[in-house]
């Protein structure tokens, strides 16, 4: 348990915050006590927006929104919200607090172990986890308005099993309804790339059949203990989404009933009218085609596996909340613990989106064929299909196949692999212009600089120890400390050259979004290590979320200062190829 230098403990209305759980992007998570008369008190979860963001009216009615939805439920898989109050113009909600782990890190335990996950395991927390999401999908008002609620982020971080067995789904947060006060705005994309359905990334209209897919996703990876679409970068996560083909999850588990395979391999499907209509149909499929191979365990049989499991780590937690809660008496003035999660510590992640050792990515030969694309900056190679519709896999790109680093062996391989990259991103380029017959054409993107990119950024930057995630050709430790940092237009051109040298993703992105001719403003922060943050894309719409895949995934390289605010028009012309 290590301490908060900043933070003291307090009170906030009538709850006790007794340490701090997590902070994020829009607020922070504490362990909180609510104490009665005769000695009564209950421990809650209490969530609130970080001070400096607590008079922004965009995070109050987000925060607003979440408390009104989860108000609404009230089902035993679904962690439910006690109170939305505010003190002092700091709003904040009271949720329930539990006991248990994450999906994720059952998940990681068991790849690390090299224990596979019981079919009925997999099948018992699937059947809880749909019957929450169906629940939420069929939720009505008290006057009988469907108010199509869609979790819209189920991931193994999401999902949370119980000391008794009860399989919670939590954080409602980014969830729509359609009453909300403030909907989604068009083209926005919330949630992780690994775990969306293709028409949640290319912000299309979305249906409860997003939840069914993601939903599938976890029991894939529950069953094959590899992430199925996650990849070193969002751009490739993005296109693992969207293009690349889904293996047949008896790959990795032959003992897996052909008819569970296909239970899972429906629910996967890219059209979303191909996939079950529900997550109540999805369960149910599930379970019928388990037949007499397996049974779904019940609350208490998983309860069990999580004693065996992390019953150390459970016990390690629940010495340091009773020593919490006995330290907070009386304790005034003293600095807040942090409460770090119990089960992570030992793989030192905790984020769906991290890629280790213990739950790694499945490659396959097609993916090896993107990285090397991913390098040379071509476009993804197009996959072949079936006469179905469905994505076949590449001759010879078997799965689970990895590249030896350092080998002399694999060099003219790779080489060879990135010019056919190359070559078929131009073909899949044609291809997709010319798809829809002859009055489709290429659309170009054509980079300039604005006059907002002259936002200036201090003329000296303050150091940073923060390491490059690429470089070309790193200088030596002498060279690096002799050379100053690039100037402020030298650093605008670094960025606008590598941003030029993503066209081509770009233009990918639009051409597979069909989205129409016009400009975008593409507007970003470029870190003093190179990396771009808070892309937004005006207006926004189709090919939005793979355009800020991209530009997030540019290695800039070390700029030795901030570049704030850059506005970069991105005009989009449809015309012949120059």
């Amino acid at each position: 348990m290590r301490p908060s230098a900043s933070s003291a403990i307090g009170q906030l209305g009538r709850y006790e915050l007794l340490a701090r759980i997590a902070t994020g992007g829009m607020g922070e998570i504490f362990l909180a006590k609510l104490s009665g008369v005769a000695g009564f008190e209950k421990l809650y979860v209490v969530k609130k927006i970080l001070p400096h963001l607590a008079g922004d009216p965009r995070f109050r009615t987000m925060l607003v929104d979440e408390a009104h939805i989860a108000s609404k439920m009230s089902h035993p898989n679904i962690c439910q919200v006690y109170e939305l109050g505010e003190v002092a113009g700091q709003l904040f909600i009271a949720m329930e607090y539990l006991e248990g782990v994450t999906l994720l890190a059952a998940i990681r335990q068991a790849a690390r172990r090299k224990v596979p996950m019981e079919l009925g395991l997999v099948a018992g927390v699937l059947q809880q986890a749909c019957d929450a999401l169906h629940y939420a999908h069929e939720l009505t008002d008290r006057d009988g308005t469907q108010l199509h609620v869609i979790h819209r982020d189920v991931t193994p971080s999401n999902l949370f099993l119980t000391e008794t067995g009860v399989v919670k789904i939590l954080d409602f947060g980014i969830a729509k309804v359609r009453t909300a006060q403030q909907n989604t705005q068009t083209g926005t994309v919330k949630g992780k790339y690994a775990y969306m359905a293709p028409e949640q990334l290319k912000s299309q209209e979305i249906t409860a059949r997003v939840d069914v897919f993601a939903a599938a996703v976890v029991a894939f990876e529950m069953l094959a203990l590899r992430r199925l679409f996650q990849r070193k970068t969002d751009y490739l996560t993005f296109r693992a989404v969207m293009e690349l083909p889904v293996p047949n999850i008896r790959e990795f588990r032959p003992e897996v009933p052909p008819a569970v395979a296909d239970v899972i391999a429906r629910a996967l499907e890219r059209e979303p009218a191909s996939r079950q209509p529900s997550a109540r149909a999805l369960a149910t499929e599930l379970l019928d085609a388990l037949g007499g191979h397996a049974r779904p365990w019940t609350t208490g049989e998983i309860g069990d596996y999580l004693r065996r499991s992390f019953g150390d780590e459970l016990r390690r937690r629940g010495q340091a909340i009773s020593q919490i809660v006995a330290f907070s008496s009386g304790a005034a003035g003293a600095t807040m613990p942090l409460l770090a999660h119990q089960v992570d510590a030992d793989t030192g992640a905790g984020d769906d989106d991290a890629l280790d050792d213990d739950f790694p990515s499945i490659e396959t030969g097609v993916h090896q064929i993107l990285d090397a694309a991913e390098r040379d900056q071509a476009a993804p190679v197009p996959l072949a299909a079936n006469a179905d519709g469905r994505a076949r896999r590449a001759s010879g790109g078997a799965v689970g196949a990895t590249t030896a680093p350092g080998r002399p062996t694999w060099v003219w391989p790779l080489l060879a692999l990135a010019i056919v990259g190359a070559g078929a991103g131009g073909m899949y380029v044609m291809w997709r212009a010319t798809r829809g017959g002859a009055a489709a054409t290429p659309t170009q993107i054509v980079i300039e600089r604005s006059g907002a990119a002259a936002d200036a950024a201090p003329a000296t930057a303050p150091p940073t120890d923060a390491a490059p995630a690429t470089t070309d050709a790193p200088p030596r430790p002498d060279a690096r400390r002799a050379s100053p940092p690039p100037t402020q237009d030298e650093a605008l051109a670094i960025v606008k050259r590598k941003l030029s040298g993503s066209v081509g993703k770009l233009r990918a992105c639009l051409l597979d979004a069909g989205a129409a001719a016009g400009t975008r403003t593409l507007t970003f922060t470029v870190s003093a290590a190179g990396r771009a943050s808070a892309v937004a894309i005006e207006p926004s719409g189709p090919g939005a979320p793979c355009i800020r895949a991209v530009v997030e995934g540019i290695a800039f390289g070390r700029l030795g200062r901030e570049l704030p605010r850059l506005s970069i028009p991105l005009r989009t012309e449809v015309g012949p190829a120059p």
